[in-house]
């Protein structure tokens, strides 16, 4: 009998030791994500750069107010998918007034989110030249483009191998 303690007792301690950092992974810390926005800001800015042709006085002049631009549409993303998981975490306890305002931050966002490219749009008017800002918007949705096509091509299961006869 206690062998089969002692062994219970094994096995919890290390099912718990290999199951518990691999839980940890499904929410990244606040440092990694961190480290990711900027290793893709950082991303974004090559892309961006190289596909405008900025000059380096253009460069210094245009990432600082277009990282700012950035974050500011994040954060409103932010507000509104932490409202939304909020809403649907109620599930049945959800209000109307939560689904309410919950709606209208997700039917507002494009409303703000424009208003924030608009400001910043005044700004780099003074950076970019007219045929650059009118290329900012095409390299944006081409990288936009790239990463959704590289997110499903490593999110697709990879085939099983077949059996030959």
């Amino acid at each position: 009998m206690m062998k089969h303690k002692l062994l219970y007792l094994l096995l919890t301690i290390l099912l718990a030791g290999v199951f518990t950092p691999l839980a940890a992974k499904d929410e990244p810390t606040a440092q990694e994500r961190r480290q990711w926005v900027e290793e893709m800001q950082n991303y974004k800015k090559e892309y961006i750069a190289k596909a405008l042709q900025l000059t380096d006085d253009q460069k210094a002049k245009f990432f600082p107010l277009y990282i700012a631009m950035d974050n500011e549409l994040r954060a409103i993303n932010d507000q509104v998918r932490k409202e939304v998981r909020a809403v649907a975490g109620k599930k049945a306890a959800a209000t109307d007034a939560d689904y309410a305002r919950a709606a209208e931050l997700m039917y507002n966002a494009k409303a703000r989110e424009g208003a924030v490219e608009k400001k910043y749009y005044d700004k780099f008017k003074t950076i970019l030249t007219p045929r650059q800002l009118f290329e900012l918007k095409r390299a944006e949705h081409r990288l936009a483009k790239e990463m959704m096509q590289h997110s499903q091509k490593s999110d697709k299961p990879k085939p099983k191998p077949t059996k030959k006869k």
